[in-house]
């Protein structure tokens, strides 16, 4: 018994001591004289580096030189919608080109040229007489009118139409068949003109359908459509000959002045800029827009057909103001190089002509090539102003009941 109680103190203090004598005891730690904070010495100054100044884009070196000078101190423009760069460049044609610039001569101002439909103004004046004398049918029909027609786009149908309608009573319009072909039809040509000849060539065919006219009367008209439609709302209209049609036409709606245009305008004639518009509506109708907003209509280029004792023809004369047609109207008329020029990308060949402040409006965005290629030109590219909502009318008047829209 004795025996075995030793054994086991024996086997136990075997097992424990070598245990406890590898624990050893914590020591207290102390800093290193390595983690202490030492001495801060500061580095010696470099001299500096000579300032080398940016080297200028090539879209900034193909720019007028006036575009470089300093912004004036005093801004003529609210900024508004412009891009910034667009509106300092602005003020800088504004400051430096005016009148009392050493260069100015009131015999031979400094030109600036403005396309007119969705460049200046939102909305196309020309289209939408067309389409309010589609509407009410109001145009002054003739055999000679009907061959303006072409037969390939369905003329029989549409004097069919127009056939159909005519001696009913106009609040039944709406509903009539006859009258609904009648309306399609035309819109429907008008389109396929313009996506088959051209803008230029369907613009010149709607301009050819105001023949028996006379030139007094189409201004009257021109205004009464203009009034109407600055305070139409800004939309689409779908047109439609039969219920759900699958394949309807399309109208455009409404007119709207752009404020910054028009305050653009202002200052351009407060400074005593040459200010010209090239157009693809009528040149009747361009003349009461113009007048409006305070533009000689002697600087507005249109397209005009013949008259006869002053009753318009069908025939249009050439240039028509856009496209190749817009440069050749510049030399004709006006025979010298724009300071600025503010237009639509179709008219690149004004735009191209001389060198001077150019800014393209554009409906949507550039596809990569052509944004360079103009850019490289120094063309500025600004996004097309949205229209405005709320209704206009022209300063100090109001529509009339035989102004505003009517059915159908």
């Amino acid at each position: 018994m004795l025996r075995r109680g030793i054994a086991i103190i024996t086997v136990i203090s075997i097992g424990v001591i070598p245990a406890f004598s590898q624990t050893k005891p914590r020591r207290r730690r102390t800093r290193s004289h390595k983690s202490r904070p030492g001495r801060i010495v500061p580095r010696p100054l470099l001299p500096s580096k000579p300032i080398i100044p940016k080297e200028k884009t090539l879209e900034v070196q193909a720019r007028p030189k006036i575009l470089s000078r300093p912004l004036p101190k005093q801004r003529r423009l609210s900024q508004g919608r412009w891009k910034p760069a667009i509106a300092d460049a602005l003020e800088r044609v504004l400051e430096y080109s005016g009148e009392g610039e050493p260069n100015y001569s009131t015999l031979d101002p400094p030109v600036v040229v403005f396309g007119f439909e969705d460049v200046a103004i939102n909305g196309h004046l020309g289209e939408a007489i067309f389409r309010r004398m589609v509407r009410r049918a109001e145009f002054r029909f003739s055999p000679a009118w009907w061959d303006r027609i072409p037969q390939q786009y369905g003329r029989s149908r549409i004097e069919a139409g127009y056939r159909g309608f005519m001696k009913s009573e106009t609040r039944s319009w709406p509903v009539n068949p006859f009258y609904k072909m009648y309306r399609k039809g035309m819109l429907r040509t008008y389109r396929i003109i313009c996506e088959e000849a051209g803008f230029a060539a369907c613009h010149r065919w709607i301009a050819s359908l105001l023949m028996n006219y006379g030139e007094a009367e189409l201004r009257r008209y021109s205004r009464a459509t203009l009034i109407e439609e600055l305070n139409r709302p800004i939309g689409i209209k779908i047109v439609e000959d039969i219920p759900e049609d699958p394949s309807p036409e399309y109208e455009r709606t409404g007119i709207r002045l752009i404020p910054e245009m028009s305050e653009l305008f202002a200052q351009l004639r407060r400074r005593g800029f040459d200010l010209w518009i090239m157009s693809t509506s009528n040149d009747w109708s361009d003349e009461v827009f113009a007048s409006a907003i305070g533009v000689d209509i002697s600087r507005v280029l249109g397209i005009r057909v013949k008259v006869n004792d002053g009753i318009l023809g069908e025939e249009p004369l050439i240039p028509i103001p856009t496209g190749e047609g817009a440069a050749e109207a510049l030399t004709l008329f006006i025979g010298r190089v724009p300071v600025l020029v503010v237009a639509s990308p179709r008219d690149k060949k004004i735009l191209g002509y001389g060198n001077g402040m150019r800014v393209v409006v554009v409906q949507k965005p550039l596809d990569p090539k052509t944004s360079r290629e103009w850019r490289g030109r120094g063309w500025f590219i600004q996004p097309a102003f949205s229209p405005i909502a709320t209704p206009q009318r022209l300063l100090g008047t109001v529509p009339t009941e035989t102004e505003k829209e009517t059915p159908p």
